[in-house]
């Protein structure tokens, strides 16, 4: 047998995948993900090139024009070389060897084909500019035919190979077109009852199926990552049936890291996330994070319960299988795997917005291991924004700012106010804000300078920090000593702050009214806003389809009457109807009716606004509004309402003088 009689093919089937591939633009969540990876130019010099090279590229002479035979055993003593080292990769590249090796795999020779598989399959690991050579070639097409081969171990490498060089988008793509996730979810071992097969025990058939299991588990690992398509299809084919099998009954890590992994992956669907629920699934992967020792594993089960947690029933779920603890002890353990590190605190984030998880983090004194972590002066950004994640969370509960302050985690948070990673930022931010609302707390944000060091993000260019730090000013300003003081004492503080007005984000539009509503309790700063010219800007805002918004900027409104001449200001940027039509539009949502009617309180004590508000038709409302069974609506409503009747008796008594 003679590589350079099947060239043909291999050039026809190269030709054949580049036009396929550009006929189709994936959808991926990830966009194109195709590693951009410059390939490495190592300086040929013969006299630097080690003795394996030479050896290799004797090897390559024999397979390129021996026989069957001599072919067979160049494969097999390719092997005995380290194939993921640079030098010998180039010397397998030069003059065309690796096409030769993908043409291998066509061949009628089971034995060649395996050994190919072999080769190929060591030479991709790491290494993405020959994972992309090898798609070029054709080796997708060829690696998914060899699904359907009878012999079970050319299977199993060709889904092994598969998971190495199908990691970019083109290549995923490709695999689906040709049917290799259809193949690979139907793969008997994978798709059989593993309760009816006693995997557990150790006999030569159980072993086949489970080495073909894990290379199908593994390459379905890696076309699931970042691909929407291929997750949507796996759904299709039904491979959930196949997971929970297999999760219920396999006990043993070198299966599990596989089936977790495509599991981690397909749980960014919510029908995945759904079904895990409803076949008790997550309990499964919980019992594995628990029992197992494997690093890998670990870091997968805790990665798959981060995103799962997305709501309060599975946050339940999570407590319920007595997951909380075994994710603390990770995060405690001192030797943890960097990625269980990062994994583990990122579910310790997302489980901790269920008040009863707070609670009962505050038993394993999670808040004190978090803090712990944040003195690791080399601690990865990964599990620093996972750490003020969780601790921005753990934070909304009294005990937990407690703790926070006596363990020192507030000076921590307020040294991460300096950084750069907007992630951490947004995170960090949030955290102190919350931490703000305790007195105490409030007491060491201002000695440290937190309250400059927010309003300083408000000039960050990532409009999440932006956001963040301006909703963390609201709580600060309300409890910190002499606000007005300290908010007037940051140059161009508050003409920054008004100057946000002018955005086009809705969230931060209403952090910024939040926030002016605050400041514009203390006269001499909202005379300064006035001056900066704060009332034209939120007048212009009242268009806003947006309820949250709708409600800040009444709410601001209603403040910034403080300062007598906004009345008539507002009134000059036809400001009234609007806040009238908002009463008509959203009568039934309790906090925009309360800001709305106290800001139309605030402006009844001008007599234009009274007319304009009668003319709107503000009197029917305002009457409903008057039987409300929140007392401050109530006590607003019947303000304005005696504010437009008294301006009308007045009209009235002046018309009988006359």
């Amino acid at each position: 047998m003679r590589l350079s009689s099947s060239n043909n093919n291999l050039c026809s089937a190269k030709n054949a995948f580049v036009s396929s591939s550009e006929d189709d633009d994936d959808d991926d969540e990830d966009g194109d993900e195709e590693d951009e990876e410059d390939e490495r130019m190592i300086e040929w010099n013969p006299l630097n090139m080690p003795a394996d090279y030479w050896q290799i590229q004797k090897l390559m002479k024999y397979l390129k024009n021996g026989n069957q035979t001599s072919t067979l055993i160049a494969l097999c003593s390719l092997l005995d070389f380290d194939l993921t080292n640079e030098k010998n990769q180039m010397a397998i590249k030069e003059d065309g060897g690796v096409e030769m090796i993908v043409n291998l795999l066509e061949t009628e020779d089971p034995k060649c084909r395996i050994g190919a598989l072999k080769i190929l399959k060591e030479l991709c690991y790491k290494n993405q500019t020959l994972r992309k050579k090898l798609s070029d070639y054709g080796a997708i097409k060829m690696l998914v035919k060899l699904l359907f081969d009878p012999d079970w171990l050319t299977r199993s490498l060709a889904a092994e190979t598969l998971a190495r060089v199908a990691t970019f988008q083109r290549a995923k793509r490709a695999v689906r077109k040709e049917g290799g996730i259809s193949k690979l979810v139907a793969t008997k071992p994978f798709n059989q009852s593993s309760s009816s097969l006693n995997v557990n025990q150790t006999t030569s058939s159980t072993n086949q199926i489970i080495a073909e299991a894990k290379s199908a588990s593994l390459a379905l690992w890696t076309l699931s990552s970042g691909s929407r398509k291929n997750r949507k299809l796996m759904w299709d084919e039904k491979i959930m049936t196949s997971l929970v099998e297999w999760m219920k009954w396999y006990e043993k890590d070198e299966l599990l890291v596989g089936l977790v992994g495509v599991l981690k992956e397909c749980t960014r669907e919510s029908y995945f996330r759904k079904c895990m629920k409803d076949e008790g699934l997550l309990e499964h992967v919980i019992f594995h994070l628990i029992h197992t020792k494997n690093s890998q594993l670990q870091m997968l089960c805790a990665s798959t319960i981060e995103k799962c947690a997305v709501d309060d029933e599975s946050r339940d779920l999570i407590r319920a299988y007595g997951g909380l603890t075994p994710l603390v002890e990770i995060v405690a353990d001192e030797g943890s795997f960097q990625k269980s590190l990062v994994a583990a605190t990122g579910a310790i984030w997302k489980c901790s917005p269920n008040q009863i998880n707070t609670v009962r983090f505050q038993e394993l004194k999670t808040v004190d291991v978090l803090v712990n972590l944040l003195m690791v002066k080399s601690q990865p950004d990964e599990v620093v924004v996972n750490v003020a994640g969780a601790l921005s969370e753990l934070a909304r509960d009294s005990q937990c700012r407690s703790t926070l302050r006596k363990n020192n985690g507030i000076p921590m948070l307020i040294s991460l106010l300096t950084g750069t990673n907007h992630h951490i930022l947004t995170n960090a931010a949030v955290a102190v804000g919350r931490c703000a609302e305790d007195s105490d707390c409030m007491n060491i944000i201002d000695k440290l300078d937190g309250v400059r060091l927010l309003w300083s993000l408000l000039k960050n260019s990532n409009i999440n920090v932006q956001v963040a730090a301006t909703w963390a000013l609201c709580p600060c300003v309300r409890n910190v000593k002499d606000p007005g003081e300290i908010v007037r004492s940051f140059v161009g503080g508050l003409e920054l702050l008004v100057e946000h007005l002018t955005s086009n984000c809705v969230p931060l539009l209403q952090a910024i009214s939040a926030c002016i509503s605050e400041i514009a309790t203390d006269q001499e700063s909202l005379a300064v806003m006035t001056d900066h010219g704060v009332v034209s800007r939120l007048s212009r805002l009242l268009a806003t389809n947006d309820l949250e918004l709708r409600h800040r900027l009444a709410e601001a409104i209603a403040r910034c009457c403080n300062w007598n001449v906004n009345r008539l200001l507002f009134n000059n940027e036809n400001a009234v109807r609007p806040l009238v039509h908002y009463l008509n539009l959203t009568a039934t949502i309790k906090n925009i009716r309360r800001s709305t009617t106290s800001a139309l309180y605030e402006l009844s004590k001008v007599p234009e606004n009274c007319v304009d508000m009668h003319g709107a038709g503000v009197v029917k409302p305002l009457v409903d509004l008057v039987g409300s069974d929140d007392i401050e609506t109530q006590e607003a409503a019947a303000s304005c309402l005696l504010n437009i009747r008294r301006l009308a008796l007045a009209n009235e008594r002046a018309r009988m003088k006359k």
